[in-house]
Formats: structure tokens, C-alpha cells, sequence
């Protein structure tokens, strides 16, 4: 099974004053920064949101952060959907996976939303790599500029920085973070994994890639949050194995 996905790219109306969307010592009732290290803008890299938000589903939101559509909190693994959206695309199986009902707080302003984990939130970790995902690479503060000018309408979806390479291809995951260099960033061209079928959203650690479908729901939503400046990517999908 083939599908089409694209990179998400946040937007600045989800980024705030500080450039970060989520108030994490706001949402956690008796909050104690020392369980993080001291670090309180995001949560510990592979923790479970659910161990973090133990007295329900309720959050915050930062300074200027307006109402969005979309949004994941890759270190751990928090899949935020508006209500609109969840109920316009539906079937959600295979994609997200203990979806409690929960609300965010605005300001003054409540909304309901759908708190859920990604079924793949990495599929770029050993246990899904595939030697025939084939990446470019990029000067990494470039390709990140690009969507954030495509965002503020200062430059086309086409006008991407040049590849300083393309098709790479890497045997396993090893292989792939040895090819690691410093200031770049690899980039998927088309990636292979297996699931019963292929999911609406899957991350590659900190990067969200969404299936077309669901990006076309976003362009009718008035605040989506996220935008898709890169081209799409994509991915085969073996129906012959699972999460």
C-alpha cells in the first residue's frame, strides 16, 4: 500500500511569545521542575504524557498561543486534535491509540479536544528501519527557514533549498546515525514500514508527517496550527505487520 504524506511545519500562532506552545508547570497540578531536571518547557524525551498528567486531561497553553487543529509533543509521545478535526476525518484506528476526551485552556478561552498517543511515533527507531527509506540531505537552519518564509507568504512551497545530497539510503539504524553530520538534517524522500494499513499521522522522533487526507481536512479548519511547506514524501506501507 502506497499513501503520499507531508512534513508538518508549526506555525507562529502556535509558537507564542516564547516559542514554546504547551505550560506544562500550569497543567500539572503541584508541579516540581526538580522531576524534570529543572527543564519545564517540555517534558522528559520518552516519558508518557499519561504519567505526567495523572489528574485528568487538561492543559494550558503559553502567552499568545492561539487555538490549533493539530499538535505533537514528540518527547512524550502527545497527540493533540481538535475536536472539528478528529470528527471530520472519523476512523482513526491504527493511527492513534488511548484517546481520552480532554480541553485546553486558551486564556479565558476552553476547548474541547482529543488527548491520544501516535501508534508510530518513530519510524526511524531500529525496530521499524528500513534499508529502502531513501533521504536527502539539507543545511539544517535553511530548510527549517523555508517553511517558516513559506508560512509568512515570503516564499513558495517550490523555492526549497537545494539538496546538498540526495537518495541516500542506509542498511539500519546504525548506519543512519553514523551518517550524521553537524548543522545538517536528513530528510525522508520515501519511507517503507509495516502496519495493517497506513496511518493518518507518524513521527520520526520530532518530525510529524501527515497523509494527504488529513492535510486537506486541516485546509478547511479556520486555525489548523501547522502548515506543509516541503514537498510530500512517500511511503509504502507492508499490510503485513502492525505497531
Amino acid at each position: 500500500m502506497q499513501a503520499r504524506y507531508f512534513q508538518a511545519h508549526k506555525a507562529d500562532s502556535v509558537l507564542g511569545r516564547t516559542g514554546v506552545t504547551l505550560d506544562w508547570p500550569r497543567s500539572i497540578p503541584s508541579f516540581d521542575p526538580k522531576f524534570w531536571d529543572g527543564y519545564v518547557a517540555t517534558p522528559p524525551h520518552n516519558s508518557n504524557w499519561h504519567d505526567h498528567l495523572k489528574n485528568g486531561t487538561q492543559m494550558v497553553v503559553r502567552n499568545a498561543v492561539q487555538p490549533f487543529a493539530l499538535y505533537y509533543e514528540n518527547p512524550c509521545n502527545l497527540v493533540l486534535l481538535s475536536e472539528e478535526l478528529h470528527e471530520s476525518i472519523g476512523d482513526w484506528n491504527g493511527t492513534i491509540e488511548g484517546v481520552k476526551d480532554g480541553e485546553i485552556s486558551f486564556g479565558n478561552q476552553r476547548r474541547p479536544y482529543r488527548f491520544a498517543s501516535l501508534c508510530f511515533p518513530n519510524v526511524l527507531g531500529a525496530s521499524h528501519f528500513s534499508p529502502m527509506n531513501r533521504f536527502s540531505r539539507f543545511e539544517a537552519s535553511e530548510y527549517h527557514a523555508h517553511g517558516t518564509r513559506v508560512l509568512r507568504g515570503m516564499e513558495t512551497t517550490g523555492q526549497i533549498p537545494k539538496a546538498l545530497e540526495e537518495d541516500l539510503s542506509f542498511a539500519d539504524r546504525d548506519a543512519f546515525n553514523n551518517a550524521w553530520q553537524n548543522l545538517t538534517k536528513l530528510v525522508p524522500q520515501h519511507m517503507e514500514f509495516k502496519a495493517e494499513r497506513p496511518p493518518k499521522l507518524f513521527a520520526t522522533g520530532s518530525d510529524l508527517f501527515v497523509i494527504d487526507q488529513v492535510v486537506d481536512a486541516l485546509s478547511k479548519l479556520p486555525t489548523p496550527g501547522i502548515t506543509f511547506p516541503y514537498p510530500p514524501i512517500s511511503v509504502t506501507v507492508d499490510g503485513s505487520g502492525g505497531s
